[in-house]
């Protein structure tokens, strides 16, 4: 949910971002998950004024399993997430090591939505991870204004001699 401001008269509008359009019947036939294009689609609703999806600036990259964090000055920091897949895991022989996900997005973005239509999405200033975060990631504002990021190992088990382990805790201050 973007901030409640005096500007947009406190009211509620929910922002989506990204994902993958799966029928239920690609789960089921064998489609090598790794090869799914994820969305750069974004689209924003407020369910107390229209209830109708707007369409809003795509992200520069389709990006699933991404993570939004609202900062304290209203804008919305996006991290971690992959090019290509879905979330979740397996043996299947196309997976990438364990992963239904691949092409790892490692650039952070920074989303406002008081900017201009066209302008709202950069990533000017931020500094890139070297550790693919993708499933089971997350990132949490701490207290100091540091945004925490962790996790991610699609692995039935915790290792760090696969791909995408994901064990190592990374923060960048705002």
């Amino acid at each position: 949910m973007l901030p409640l401001t005096p500007a947009n008269n406190y009211t509620a509008k929910v922002l989506f971002c990204g994902g993958s359009d799966l029928a239920p019947a690609q789960w089921t036939a064998g489609l090598d998950m790794t090869q799914v294009a994820a969305s750069a689609s974004c689209v924003t609703i407020s369910p107390d004024v229209d209830r109708k999806w707007h369409e809003d600036d795509d992200l520069p990259d389709g990006r699933v399993m991404g993570n939004f964090i609202l900062l304290p000055d209203g804008t919305l920091f996006l991290a971690n997430g992959a090019n290509v897949g879905t979330a979740g895991y397996g043996t299947e022989t196309w997976t990438k090591g364990d992963s239904y996900a691949d092409m790892p997005l490692f650039k952070p973005l920074i989303y406002n939505p008081s900017a201009p239509a066209g302008s709202r999405f950069s990533d000017a200033g931020l500094s890139a991870s070297t550790i693919a975060r993708m499933y089971h990631s997350t990132a949490t504002l701490l207290p100091d204004g540091a945004v925490l990021i962790a996790g991610s190992s699609p692995h039935p088990d915790v290792s760090s001699s696969v791909c995408f382990h994901g064990l190592i805790i990374e923060h960048q201050h705002f």
